[in-house]
């Protein structure tokens, strides 16, 4: 990975030392994390963001001496890559982040309460907080059609998964891939949550509303960074929950403190499947 210039707020451009890769990985979004080439200018960065991806924290640590690391985030990954970068700003030389934009902590309501509320009992992260309850569906479904459904979604909508209706395909209907994956991708990525179930990810989306009453100390605190964010215009999170406004109109940069006039949040327009 190539060694490119500075990352001071601003500025579009970041210097990398690639000495330790450390990943995080998404445990629901199984596809491998994105390969980056982080180049002069960083927009240059393409990233296909069209669906459901994979997620990870990737840190970037310079030589010995240096503390401070350059973090690459996508979808899971990224909320953990926001938080690390408000909590240990001095840990952090600059952010990639993709999908999902920094979330200022609402102190009003929980984030369980106000997506059920604004979504219904349907919507996806809500049909995941009861234990046990979706891995059965999912189990019925079956692993393969269940990754392959959140692999192939590319609706520029909130995603629902209605109690016995799921994704709305049937257990009979064949399963079509994307066109960026083999059947031995498939394959492999079911076998390996054949082993180890689903629950791990989804104890992620049930501990939101914990993770809320343990940050109250960093409500109104700003990511402030060096950032470069990237999102797909397919992707469900810019499609839902007034990401398009909220990233388009100023409020995500605001937000953010070390965005400047050159440095805002990059759309990438999605691959065709």
């Amino acid at each position: 990975m190539a060694s490119q210039s500075s990352g001071t707020p601003g500025d579009t451009r970041f210097s990398i030392s690639p000495h330790m890769v450390t990943v995080l990985w998404h445990p629901i979004s199984v596809a491998t994390v994105t390969p980056l080439v982080l180049q002069s200018p960083i927009h240059q960065v393409h990233h296909p963001s069209c669906g459901w991806r994979s997620g990870g924290a990737h840190q970037h640590r310079g030589g010995p001496g240096e503390d401070k690391v350059f973090v690459v985030g996508h979808d899971w990954g990224a909320m953990i890559a926001w938080a690390l970068c408000l909590y240990r700003p001095d840990k952090v030389k600059a952010l990639v982040n993709m999908s999902v934009p920094f979330s200022p902590r609402n102190p009003k309501f929980k984030p369980i309460d106000g997506l059920r509320a604004l979504y219904g009992n349907d919507y996806y992260i809500i049909r995941f907080q009861e234990p046990g309850e979706i891995e059965g569906e999912f189990a019925v479904w079956g692993t393969d059609r269940v990754l392959n459904n959140f692999f192939n979604y590319r609706k520029p909508a909130p995603l629902f998964l209605p109690k016995g209706v799921g994704f709305g395909t049937s257990p009979d209907d064949p399963i079509i891939l994307p066109s960026w994956m083999s059947k031995e991708d498939l394959e492999y990525y079911t076998s390996k949550y054949e082993k180890t179930g689903f629950t791990g990810g989804l104890n992620y989306y049930r501990a939101l509303n914990l993770n809320w009453e343990l940050t109250g100390p960093w409500t109104g605190a700003q990511v402030k960074v060096p950032v470069k964010f990237i999102v797909g215009d397919l992707d469900l999170t810019y499609n839902s929950m007034g990401a398009r406004d909220y990233i388009e109109k100023g409020g995500f940069t605001k937000r953010c403190a070390s965005f400047g006039r050159s440095n805002r949040a990059s759309r990438c327009r999605s691959f065709s499947s």
